[in-house]
Formats: structure tokens, sequence, C-alpha cells
């Protein structure tokens, strides 16, 4: 029995890896016979273990084969059991695996790992199942201590690949990439066919109810993601059972009163909805570029993202008489969806500022990391690539903040209101011409009380994640991030 996974017939598992092994073999045998090769003759693969492992951020169940019955490999499986919607998370998964197969990732050894088979529910495993390659290599944060300042330089290349080529792949409406030809982006399909299978409209409750359409505005995006609480509360038959479950165990269960305290900080939320769709803080010391700099925070244009770039999701290989990694494999292709272009330019989270014990890169790393990415797109790449981006992601920050809080988990809304008291002060330190529409004064806090929903310590300089994008100490993340483009 797997002790990650209790539920999952085994037996099943087997059947379907060792079928997944003869359609690999009989390609791969194909390939040999053509090429000249003399072949043994064919033997029926036989599973030799079934163990519990973690791989590329999540767990799994790696599969491996008895070598003399796998010729041509591969020898060994991730059985992965992907997270959230049910059969529409497997596509996915399918999908953006298919798209970051097209050559302009694979020149550059970006991969994702190669999918062998796939099944959804119902079937005899008992969930939704993957059959994952296991890459070579090993994962990011477990090697990082070891490289060297010009290995780490070249992982981070790799990686700035990545994140330009999945801005620049763009869609009409904020959705997940489900349909459409495997080698290209489609065109939009139309809002009643396209789904937003992200995280933030899947956790917890959320995905029992019917799943997020697509979305054709950052305006759209925003409300969107304060309505998820009205869902949750406002449905009969989730009102009194998994809405006020706060998803760990050791926290007790929401009350009546937290639901209606919920309910009021996210109505103060979407008040702020017109100052965050993108440009309202786009500085004027731009001067002329500052009309170029508001088109792109505010257009109607989205892009591709990861947004689940743990240090854990890398797995490297280095060849060690050799300057570069042979290839960058990235898991979690899963939660990867299009959003408005301010929140697809972000640093991957394990550059983000946290507090982690055994966090393997310190945050002054962490700091000179983004300042060498961002200086890496203005020197090497050319600027038509990477000036939107630039803008993006310099420019946008206060909107990716803002998706932060307003994407959390409602179990963390007493946090929430901490953070709408920095976002009116960062208001007052900026000189915003704007009077804040709320009141978030921690006068206010200390009038109206609030209670940990979440059993955490109150100091938001420590926090990493409120369930959805994480949003980090703002004055902190001002403090690091260059002003202007230059």
């Amino acid at each position: 029995m797997s002790n990650f996974f209790p539920n999952i017939n085994l037996d099943a598992l087997k059947v379907l890896a060792i079928a997944a092994a003869i359609v690999q073999r009989n390609q791969r045998k194909a390939v040999r016979e053509r090429q000249g090769y003399r072949v043994p003759p064919d033997v029926v693969p036989k599973v030799e273990n079934l163990a519990d492992i973690e791989f590329g951020g999540d767990r799994m169940i790696l599969v491996t084969f008895e070598t003399n019955t796998v010729f041509f490999g591969p020898r060994q499986m991730l059985a992965h059991f992907p997270a959230g919607r049910s059969a529409l998370t497997v596509q996915v998964m399918r999908r953006m695996t298919a798209y970051l197969q097209h050559s302009k990732f694979r020149a550059q050894g970006i991969r994702p790992p190669v999918i062998y088979q796939s099944q959804e529910m119902p079937n005899k495993v008992g969930a939704d199942v993957v059959l994952l390659q296991k890459p070579p290599g090993v994962h990011l944060d477990t090697e990082w201590p070891k490289l060297s300042m010009k290995e780490r330089k070249h992982v981070v290349d790799r990686l700035i690949v990545m994140m330009l080529e999945l801005f620049n792949s763009r869609m009409p409406t904020i959705t997940s990439f489900m349909q459409g030809h495997e080698y290209a982006l489609p065109p939009g399909s139309g809002p009643d066919r396209e789904l937003l299978i992200s995280r933030q409209f899947n956790f917890g409750p959320l995905k029992d109810l019917p799943p997020q359409r697509a979305l054709k505005s950052n305006a759209e995006y925003l409300q969107a993601l304060a309505a998820r609480i009205d869902r949750v509360f406002s449905s009969p038959a989730l009102a009194n059972a998994a809405a006020h479950d706060t998803g760990f165990p050791e926290n007790p269960r929401l009350t009546d009163a937290d639901v209606e305290r919920i309910k009021e900080t996210w109505r103060r939320l979407k008040t702020l909805i017109p100052f965050h769709t993108g440009g309202f803080y786009t500085p004027a010391s731009l001067n002329n570029e500052r009309q170029q700099v508001f088109d792109v925070l505010s257009g109607n244009e989205f892009a591709l993202v990861h947004p689940d770039l743990r240090m854990s999701r890398f797995i490297v290989d280095f060849r060690r008489n050799q300057d570069e990694p042979a290839d960058l494999y990235v898991f979690g292709w899963e939660h990867a969806h299009t959003a408005p272009l301010w929140s697809a330019a972000r640093m991957p989270q394990w550059l983000m500022p946290h507090v982690i014990p055994a966090d393997p890169v310190p945050w002054e790393e962490k700091a000179a990391f983004k300042r060498y990415i961002v200086k890496q797109c203005c020197k090497r790449h050319p600027l038509e690539k990477t000036w939107k981006w630039l803008a993006a992601h310099l420019h946008g920050r206060v909107e990716r903040w803002f998706e932060g809080l307003i994407g959390a988990h409602w179990m963390f809304r007493d946090m929430n209101e901490v953070f709408l008291s920095s976002l009116q002060e960062h208001w007052a330190r900026e000189g915003i011409p704007v009077q804040f529409p709320i009141d978030a004064s921690r006068q206010y806090l200390a009038r109206v009380g609030y209670t940990s929903l979440a059993g955490h310590d109150r100091d938001t300089s420590s926090l990493n994640s409120l369930g959805g994008a994480p949003p980090i100490d703002l004055e902190q993340e001002m403090e690091e991030t260059p002003q202007k483009l230059a």
C-alpha cells in the first residue's frame, strides 16, 4: 500500500504502467530498426517495485521495471496524481506539455517531463493519473548550495528565457490552455468553452462548484477573485460544511461570525479593484514613457504564466565536464494559465522574500538575482522581446500584491486587514492624489478588533503566502525593485 495514496489501486496502476511501457518500447524499437540495429525479441515489461517519492514539487509513486524486461526503456516512470478538478487538470497538463515541446523551448534546453500515458476518472486506478518521465538530474533546492556562481547564473539564464517565452505567448482571454492545436496557442474559442483552472479558483470547496469561465479583462479577473467568497458562502450545499473548513486540521472551523467578517473584508477589497486593474500606480517620472507603460499594464492582453515555480519544481542536470546544464526540467504545468501582463511578469516563487529556516537561497542573494534578471533582460535580449515584460514587472508590483490579497484563501481574512493597512500607508507615502476609499488604518483595526483565523503571528514581514499569488511585504518589495527601466 502507498502511504501517500492509500486509496489508489496499485494493481491497476501496474497494468497502466505496463501498457505505457509497451507503447514506448514499440516506438523506440521502430526507430532502432529503421536505423539498422538488430533488436532483441519482445518481452512483456514487468514491474519490479512501486515506491512513494517526492519529485518535482509533488508526492508521486515511482514505478520501476525489471531491467531485463524493458530493453528500450524507460526503466522508471513517475505516477503523478494532479490535485484539483477531476479530468480538467489532466487536460491542462497534457496541452501545456505539448505546447512546451515546441522547438523554441527545446532549443533553449527547457523541458517539461514527457507524458507517457494519462487517465481521467472514472478508471480502475481510482484517481486521475499521469505517467511521467523521471528525468535525469536533481532538484534545484538540494543542488543550489553546491553550484558555483557561474553555474547558478546558467540556471537563471535558462529561467529568463522560459519566462520571456511564456510571457510572449498570448491569448485573448484569461484562461487555462485546454483546447486548440498542440503546438500553438489557439485563438479564442469562446468563453462558453474556455475555463480557468488556476489554483485560486479551485482550492477547497471551490473545486466542487461549477468551474470558473474564461475572463475577458483585468477588471473581470479581480472581480471573479472577489466573487469566490459569495460563491462559497452562498451555496446551500457548502454553507455549513466544507466552506467553514479552513483546510488545515489544526485550525478550528469558521464560525458564523467569522464568515460575516470574511464577507465584509472582501466587500472592502472590491472597492479597491478600480485602482488595481493596471496602470494606476505608473509613476509620473517616466515622462514620455508613461503612456506606453500605462497601456501595457491596463491593456486587455494576456500572457502565459506558471504561478507555482517553487525551487523544487526545477530538476537540473549538470554535465560536470561542461560549464552549462544539459537541461532544465520544469514540473507543475497543470497550474499554468494566462493572466494579466502585470500578473504574468513575476519572478519565480523561490526568488521572493520569505522566511523558511532551511531556505537554500539567502534573502540578499534573492535580491541580487532579481536585479540580475532585470539587467539581463535589458542587456542580452532584444528590447522588442523584453520591454513589455520589464514594464509589467517593474511597474505592476502593486497590482500583483493586490492580486495576492483578493485571491487569498478566506481563512486569512485577518491578515488581509493588516495588509490593507499597509496599502493605505503606502498611498500616503507615495502621495496618491485620491483619497483612500476605505478606512484601513491601524486605528480602524484596533477599533473593530480581529482574531487570527489561522493561528499565525501578526507580523506581516514574515508572511509569504495567503493562498493565491503570494503577496509579500510591500515596503520591502518597493525597496528591492528598480524604479525605472534604465
